[in-house]
């Protein structure tokens, strides 16, 4: 609203054109910040707005930003260790499958071509280990 100073009894008309033009240029912004802030649903236009507010959310976008790349990491690293918990389970399913063959000759005579057939085995097995790695 235009408000007189009560101490100019009488003012200049340029006075009074300017008071009100004044006035109505800080309704017309305002009204135009209100506007901006309706269309983009933000209340910060631009970062000179309100800069304490501006800075506060610089903030939390680092801090947002961090806690992704974390979050990525940690995926990362989950899926990383599920590979290496499947590769141990395999191997040592495949160390037990050799310490079975290898009890099977401990105090037994067998003969040769058992030996060999074994033996083949093992190798086999030794070959599924490498593979692992």
């Amino acid at each position: 609203m235009l408000t007189i100073p009560t101490s100019l009894g009488r003012f200049p008309s340029l006075l009074g054109s300017h008071l009100m033009l004044r006035n109505l240029q800080g309704t017309q912004s305002s009204l135009m910040r209100a506007q901006v802030q309706l269309a983009t649903g933000r209340s910060l236009a631009r970062p000179s707005d309100d800069a304490m507010a501006a800075r506060s959310l610089l903030s939390l976008d680092a801090v947002i930003s961090q806690r992704m790349r974390h979050l990525g990491n940690l995926q990362f690293a989950d899926s990383t260790l599920a590979v290496v918990d499947s590769t141990i389970s395999e191997l040592s399913d495949l160390l037990l499958e050799a310490k079975g063959i290898a009890s099977n000759h401990l105090g037994s005579g067998q003969d040769p071509s058992m030996a060999e057939a074994d033996a083949a085995a093992i190798d086999a097995i030794l070959d599924q280990i490498v593979s692992l790695a």
